[in-house]
């Protein structure tokens, strides 16, 4: 599978992901070479052009170099926040109206599983593809009846403990754990900022010792979930107040420092007014 959707500056600077858009023989290379000299299916993942016919064009060339499967991103290489820039899905409709010998993958706008199936039926696609939505919530495309973290927020935790379960069984690097970690439980360890100085410690403690590593990720999301239960039971809440970080302290402290020494300097400048006017007054008389 070669990601040719990728925008991040890291793919910029080593010219890599969607920045090969601006390469398209080399990205006919790439592909076609993958295709004759590989014995599994080569797959693609692109972004969408500003205009549609180029874009078509692009989906004609990697289908024709040997791609056997292509997953579009409905956004250019220049719309990187997902979150204002809706993703174009009548750009993936017309794709897959044009190729019905190639399955396209939808991807952009997948946050939960109703707009897996509105994607489906508006875009006609093979399959959806969501990313940074299930980074964030592993259970948002849940269906049967299991409730996702936004139904019940300890889920977030319990979503964690599973994965070191799968990761037990299936090793990852430390840092991919770590990851997961923050941003499946990001809002909570905002606001428990004693549980998330004890996950940033466990890298350091497990001293590259996987085993042990899983054991300290477990024990800090039992932990999360322990206190979200409390916090539901004894204050009927289920969102997390995020507590202010050590920089947004000091900016308010310096706030009202600033605040507090504008009150003096406009209160001794009053002063001085006052002064002024009863001095002028004894001269007049």
């Amino acid at each position: 599978d070669l990601n040719l959707g990728c925008p991040q500056r890291i793919a910029q600077k080593g010219n890599y992901g969607a920045f090969l858009m601006r390469n398209l023989s080399k990205i006919e290379k790439l592909v076609t070479t993958a295709s004759k000299g590989l014995s599994v299916p080569v797959t693609v993942k692109i972004r969408i052009f500003e205009e549609i016919e180029k874009t078509l064009d692009y989906v004609r060339m990697l289908r024709d170099a040997g791609a056997t499967m292509i997953a579009v991103h409905g956004r250019r290489i220049d719309q990187k926040n997902s979150r204002e820039i809706r993703a174009d899905w009548s750009v993936i409709k017309r794709i897959v109206e044009e190729f019905p010998d190639v399955p396209i993958i939808a991807n952009g706008n997948i946050r939960n599983r109703e707009d897996v199936e509105e994607c489906l039926r508006f875009t006609g696609a093979a399959a959806v593809m969501s990313a940074q939505t299930l980074l964030d919530d592993p259970t948002a495309l849940e269906g049967g009846g299991r409730p996702t973290i936004t139904e019940d927020p300890e889920q977030s935790a319990r979503s964690m403990i599973e994965y070191i379960s799968l990761v037990e069984k299936h090793p990852t690097k430390m840092a991919c754990i770590h990851m997961h970690m923050h941003a499946c439980m990001r809002d909570w360890l905002a606001e428990f900022t004693d549980l998330r100085e004890e996950l940033n410690k466990v890298p350091r403690r497990a001293k590259n010792d996987m085993s042990v590593a899983c054991s300290l990720y477990r024990e800090v999301a039992e932990k999360v979930e322990q206190r979200i239960l409390h916090v539901k039971r004894t204050e009927n809440r289920t969102v997390a107040i995020r507590a202010p970080s050590f920089r947004e302290i000091e900016r308010a402290a310096a706030r009202e420092a600033a605040i507090a020494q504008q009150r003096e300097e406009e209160t001794a400048l009053r002063d001085l007014e006052n002064l002024s006017e009863k001095t002028k007054d004894k001269h007049a008389t």
